[in-house]
């Protein structure tokens, strides 16, 4: 609340990922007791939203833990699967 009240800029960054920014957002406004933005969440994955705009319409492999699947369909990929896709699709590779 301190650094509210004199203007200074807050960052949250973590190696983490499996989540939206909006819900670790929530998660960390509820576990601190002080709200933080989504724009205020860096998360292991962040970068890569930026960088995915121009392929988000192709064929792309989404792997990841957690929420995974939220977070691709969240950065705006819309034709993307999953290895349990492949594996349903093509069961004697597995």
């Amino acid at each position: 609340q301190r650094l509210r009240r004199h203007d200074v800029p807050l960052v949250v960054m973590t190696n983490g990922g499996g989540k939206r920014e909006v819900d670790k957002a929530r998660e960390l406004s509820e576990l601190l007791e002080h709200d933080i933005a989504p724009a205020e969440v860096v998360l292991a994955h962040t970068p890569m939203k930026e960088y995915l705009q121009p392929i988000k319409d192709e064929k792309l492999l989404v792997m990841g833990s957690g929420d995974y699947v939220e977070v691709a369909r969240d950065y705006g990929l819309r034709n993307f699967f999953t290895a349990r896709d492949v594996a349903a699709a093509r069961p004697e590779m597995y």
